[in-house]
Parts: C-alpha cells; structure tokens; sequence
C-alpha cells in the first residue's frame, strides 16, 4: 500500500521532479511545516521526530552542516562523505536496520548498527545517546526539545513496519 502510495504520488508530481521538489513550500505555509501546535499530541511528536531522523537541517529549517561528521567510518565506506552522513538515516538505515538491512551493502554501508536495539529505551537515555561523542550534534544544531522529538520516535520505531515500508 505505502509503495503504491508512493508512485502515485511521484507520478502526480512528475516523477523525477518532486525529488527536487520534496521540501520546497511557500512563505504562508512556513507555520504549518516547521512550526509546534499549541499542544503536542503523539502523532505530532513522532513524524516530527521521523522528519528530523530523515533530515535535520530541512525539517529544521537549520543549516546544512559541513563536511562529514566525525564519527562516519571512512575506513568502511571511502565512497561516502560530505554532510549527508550528519544525517541519522544515513548511518542507521531508512528501514532503522543499519548494516543488517537496506544499507548492508553498496553505497550507503557504514556498517553501523539500527536503532532497533533502542526501541522501549527511556526516551531522556536515548536523547543523552544522542549528543555523545559519536554524534557531535550541539544545541545549535538540534535543540533538546528537537532532540527529544527524536528519542521518542527511535523508542517506539517498530520492526514489523520495515516490512510494510519495503
């Protein structure tokens, strides 16, 4: 269903085009997309968290960090550099499996585990995780509230959806 989803949605938008496309929004809608509602329910504080594991400095309305992230192991993969690997997807995998799924292999291995590992974890030890040294992310980045959005979607990140995604 996500997959037939997905195409008809990438062929209403020309296909190739709404990649270039995917975060662009007017001036009005800046509120709707990058703002908090009066009162953050769950399924606000989940995608929000989702959107900010996908890509930070967009669902932030940050700026795109510089070179690679410190801790990226060059050693692994050469091949990947520059600010894509600040990305948290980019290490641990869109389907949350890191080296043991999608990213096992070809160009986005890092050889890094998922974030599986974490689901149930108490989200103020996950956001802790977060800003350790492996993952030099500072307040100026991705601020604790932001931050928090993101231990509490890789708490309740559920395995049995990769299968749904994939």
């Amino acid at each position: 269903m996500f997959v037939s989803a997905s195409v008809a949605l990438a062929d209403s938008h020309g296909g190739d085009d709404m990649e270039k496309n995917d975060y662009q929004h007017s001036e009005e809608a800046q509120e709707y997309v990058h703002g908090n509602p009066s009162v953050e329910q769950e399924p606000w504080l989940l995608t929000s968290g989702g959107r900010i594991y996908d890509n930070w400095w967009i669902a932030l309305d940050g700026e795109e960090p510089e070179g690679t992230i410190p801790s990226y192991p060059t050693d692994v993969n050469s091949a990947q550099g520059g600010s894509g690997t600040w990305r948290c997807k980019e290490c641990h995998g869109w389907d949350y499996r890191g080296k043991d799924g999608l990213y096992g292999s070809g160009s986005h291995y890092s050889g890094i585990v998922g974030i599986n590992g974490a689901i149930g974890h108490p989200v103020e030890q996950i956001a802790r995780t977060l800003r350790d040294e492996n993952r030099p992310y500072i307040e100026e980045m991705i601020s604790e509230d932001e931050m928090l959005r993101v231990a509490a979607f890789v708490s309740v990140v559920k395995s049995t959806c990769v299968g749904f995604l994939i």
